[in-house]
């Protein structure tokens, strides 16, 4: 590109993509744009347009039938920028926007900053979300729940090494989802999903896990690991009016995988 020009160099590419499966179901079929940009600030940005044409999915069923899908546009976008030099901050967002295998879209996005203390230290924080109108579970048979469902991510990651011999380390993951419940779905003949009167129940999900981890270089191939980690999944109905924010929060109480260990690898010389 042009010296005057914020963008180094674009990389575009066309892609036609058609899956079907052995009965001849077409299970994928679309047509998309992208292009890979590289920045002269260090990052870079890549952005995807997509078409969906109307297929079928035959896996969520469970072997019950295979599922109209339906078609429509599709957008995903990424920026990325490392820090500079001496710079302490980098990042990363991302942006999609698709629709929904049986009615409606969805909207995942979210930020993930990387903060640089030193050439030593570094913790990144990132918060994703997500909106999803007509979220499709499978319940049993061909009984599917549909649900409107909100979504939370939360991400960390801090790395430090303390000197040449020791370092410390923690990954952190958090999810929450809130789900209202629309309506019971059944699978009829031609593949299409009929709303009916059974009934369908709000739930909530929360998972964490969380590891930090201690290292101590002994010698060549010699080390002292101490780690202690700690997590856990909950699936529950949801009593009362609880926000996802709310749901997200209570994630940091599970303990249901609580554990410290210490590992100790030492390489004997021959």
């Amino acid at each position: 590109m042009p010296a005057d020009s914020k963008f180094a160099s674009h990389q575009y590419e066309l892609e036609v993509q058609r899956q079907t499966n052995d009965r001849g179901l077409t299970l994928r079929e679309s047509y998309a744009v992208q292009r890979y940009s590289e920045i002269r600030d260090g990052g870079n940005l890549f952005v995807l347009f997509r078409y969906l044409r109307p297929a079928w999915d035959d896996l969520i069923s469970r072997g019950h039938g295979a599922i109209r899908r339906q078609g429509g546009p599709a957008f995903f976008a990424e920026r990325q920028k490392s820090r500079q030099g001496d710079g302490w901050l980098g990042w990363y967002a991302n942006i999609e926007i698709a629709p929904n295998l049986h009615d409606g879209y969805y909207l995942y996005t979210g930020v993930q900053p990387k903060f640089h203390i030193g050439d030593r230290f570094d913790i990144d924080v990132g918060l994703y979300g997500m909106k999803q109108q007509d979220w499709l579970l499978w319940q049993s048979g061909t009984d599917f729940g549909s649900f409107d469902a909100k979504r939370a991510e939360l991400y960390s990651n801090l790395n430090w090494f303390i000197d040449d011999t020791q370092e410390l380390r923690m990954k952190l993951q958090a999810i929450a989802i809130d789900a209202e419940a629309i309506t019971m779905r059944t699978l009829g003949a031609d593949g299409r999903l009929l709303a009916t009167a059974a009934p369908l129940s709000d739930f909530s999900v929360r998972n964490l896990g969380f590891q930090l981890r201690y290292r101590y270089k002994l010698g060549p191939l010699s080390d002292v690991f101490a780690v202690y980690s700690r997590g856990g999944f909950e699936r529950e109905t949801m009593m009362g009016d609880d926000s996802v924010g709310g749901i997200l929060g209570d994630a940091f109480a599970l303990d249901q995988d609580d554990q410290f260990l210490v590992k100790v690898a030492y390489r004997f010389a021959p």
